[in-house]
């Protein structure tokens, strides 16, 4: 369920922040929602999985990196949570480092609160010849009426496109099973 980019453009989906260094090959984002039961939101699960050099890590400017969100009829919901990322040494597939950050909402983008602390903690895996960077996010979107929303979730390093993955459903609207009796609720 999700891309690896082998010895390429080396990115990491950082609280919705894509960290890319230059070189060729592939990038895929994942995306996956859950659409709650009303079907006016969901929550985007992005995962990426990438395989730069260690050195590629330590080098990411994190603050050029984003997660740029492209809406039709919804709008982003949540304007701040957590991500986690995680650095796998990639031959023996263990897990060497696993850290949760914070991300914030700037319009339709999400970046990480503190890209500073992102760039300190990854400076530990430069001596790595080989590692896959793994990163979870999920923004919350809201429908604004009914029909089909789509989102698509793009992977921006210096105003640079590397991938993005689109998903839609249906929002019927409000289909009145709700709990509440219009005589006794405020505002009806």
């Amino acid at each position: 369920m999700f891309g690896i980019v082998r010895k390429g453009i080396a990115m990491v989906l950082v609280g919705g922040m894509a960290f890319m260094s230059t070189g060729c090959g592939s990038v895929e984002v994942t995306l996956n929602i859950t659409v709650s039961p009303s079907g006016v939101t969901a929550t985007e699960h992005y995962r990426l999985l990438l395989d730069p050099p260690g050195s590629d890590v330590a080098n990411f400017d994190t603050t050029q990196g984003l997660l740029a969100l492209t809406l039709s009829n919804a709008t982003v919901t949540s304007t701040s949570g957590t991500f986690v990322l995680s650095i796998i040494d990639h031959p023996s597939q263990v897990t060497v480092g696993q850290q949760t950050f914070n991300y914030v909402v700037n319009g339709n983008s999400v970046f990480a609160q503190d890209p500073t602390a992102v760039h300190n903690w990854l400076q530990q895996f430069a001596n790595y010849a080989d590692v896959d960077v793994e990163v979870d996010v999920n923004p919350t979107v809201t429908a604004i009426a009914p029909g089909t929303v789509t989102t698509t979730g793009s992977a921006l390093y210096q105003g640079t496109t590397y991938a993005s993955a689109t998903a839609s459903w249906t929002y019927a609207g409000d289909t009145g099973g709700g709990t509440c009796q219009t005589r006794i609720c405020p505002n009806q």
